[in-house]
């Protein structure tokens, strides 16, 4: 009998730490196909439905005309523990509205099915709608979407994460602010109409990622070009009570992860597994060139504080450029970080552990805040 194998595993820009099964029989060699329609289906993504099997969303072209993809929609196909399709062939209809509907997310529902979200250009503006599907592929709020920020202005890049009693918190870059809305299990907002702030500095407010906070909050991260010595290139981050919406964080404009006063990108942040947050990010601090970026990492704790060195510990310096860090969580609470590294002039794959202080098994940084 085979004995099932831990591996980590890297997919697109994040870890995935799976159990392989012995069992998997029903799988085709080369992949299972999930959807052959006409023209482009992209911009997957996935998430589990408890049972091993899983909900699939992804932007498509099938409907659009010409050369261009003028009319992209959502589909989405639920695939059994063993890969068979469950839902019609090449996915069933989420949004097909007018326009473009691209960059989809997707959140369990709590109850078999899942609750999507995505980016919306049916009225010629980029806005942002949610859909509920549950197990047996019928959409469960209005057909072509619920609004969660829609009117004047431009919604996007937005992330989501599931909350309790089948609903989910959605938050986005709100024309250069950071907004967020909770939507209940009937797609109702929760919040004003145009979401409740989360930063609206003077400056650029994006890359919004949504994580999960202690008890009945979510921990929201982005990047900040808010005017301010050393740089106009930083990463906050704030807890947001989901009930009211309310900033709990203080200062209410966001607890600072990083300021070095160059530039910074990539970032990649997860839960802490005890209400706080890990975030990486590629960094150019110290006045190197943009080809030469290196790797920081920080923890933020369930109260607020940035828990190490000031402005990250360092994870590799290594020559050449380091960019697109991923973590993923250890059953201990300890953090591995992996990056793209083209110090042996190609692209490879690097990776180093940190334990819950900041510490590694290699540490040989004569400094405690730039070791790796």
């Amino acid at each position: 009998m085979n004995t099932p194998a831990l591996r980590v595993i890297l997919v697109c820009s994040s870890i995935l730490v799976i159990s392989v099964s012995p069992l998997m029989a029903d799988w085709i060699d080369e992949g299972v196909p999930v959807c052959q329609a006409s023209r482009v289906q992209s911009m997957q993504q996935s998430v589990s439905d408890g049972s091993g099997g899983m909900i699939l969303v992804w932007t498509d072209d099938r409907n659009s005309s010409g050369p261009y993809s003028d009319n992209q929609d959502i589909y989405a196909q639920y695939l059994d523990a063993d890969g068979n399709p469950v839902w019609p062939a090449d996915g069933i209809a989420i949004c097909t509205a007018s326009g473009i509907q691209w960059e989809p997310r997707i959140v369990t529902d709590g109850a078999g099915g899942a609750i999507i979200a995505w980016e919306d250009y049916r009225s010629g503006e980029a806005e942002i709608y949610a859909q509920r599907v549950n197990p047996a592929g019928a959409t469960q709020w209005t057909a072509g979407g619920v609004p969660v920020r829609t009117g004047s202005g431009i919604y996007q890049d937005l992330d989501m994460i599931a909350v309790p009693g089948g609903g989910a918190y959605i938050a986005w870059d709100d024309t250069e602010d950071i907004f967020g809305q909770r939507l209940d299990g009937n797609g109702d907002r929760q919040h004003l109409a145009t979401g409740a702030v989360i930063c609206n500095e003077a400056g650029i407010q994006s890359q919004v990622q949504v994580l999960p906070g202690e008890g009945n909050s979510v921990i929201v991260v982005w990047w900040d070009s808010r005017p301010g010595f050393p740089s106009n290139s930083k990463i906050y981050a704030q807890r947001v009570l989901l009930e009211l919406g309310i900033l709990y964080w203080t200062p209410s404009s966001g607890v600072l992860i990083c300021d070095t006063g160059y530039n910074i990108y990539d970032i990649h942040a997860i839960s802490d597994g005890d209400n706080g947050i890990f975030a990486a990010w590629s960094d150019i601090r110290g006045g190197i060139p943009s080809n030469q970026a290196d790797i920081y990492i920080q923890r933020v704790l369930s109260g607020g504080t940035a828990a190490w060195c000031a402005n990250g510990v360092l994870a590799c310096d290594a020559p050449g450029e380091q960019h697109g860090p991923c973590c993923a969580l250890t059953a201990t609470g300890e953090v591995i970080v992996a990056w793209s590294d083209t110090r042996n002039g190609n692209i490879d794959i690097y990776l180093q552990h940190f334990n819950s202080s900041g510490d590694t098994p290699a540490c040989r940084r004569r400094d405690p805040c730039l070791r790796h």
